[in-house]
């Protein structure tokens, strides 16, 4: 039986990630991501998921994708350290 792919929506992005920019919520967006492609993504930003460290395990192009959408950019990290 195939599983279902579940639509992202803004509301599901903030639920899984977090307030994002509006240029990032649209860049998530974009990629046509599954919902379970953006928690495999958000889960390797949070260091929680070590499948990918395993031999053989690769990520999608859609989960790298989005993993690069979710990295803070370096101006991102200079501004928290400061708060």
């Amino acid at each position: 039986m195939a599983k279902e792919r579940k639509e992202l929506t803004p509301e599901a992005v903030r639920a899984i990630v977090g307030e994002l920019s509006d240029a990032r919520m649209t860049a998530i967006l974009r990629t046509g991501a599954s919902l379970e492609e953006l928690e495999e993504a958000a889960a390797l930003g949070a260091g929680e998921n070590d499948v990918v460290g395993q031999e053989g395990h690769k990520t999608s192009r859609i989960v790298a994708e989005l993993y690069e959408i979710l990295m803070p950019e370096p101006d991102d990290e200079a501004e928290r350290g400061r708060g």
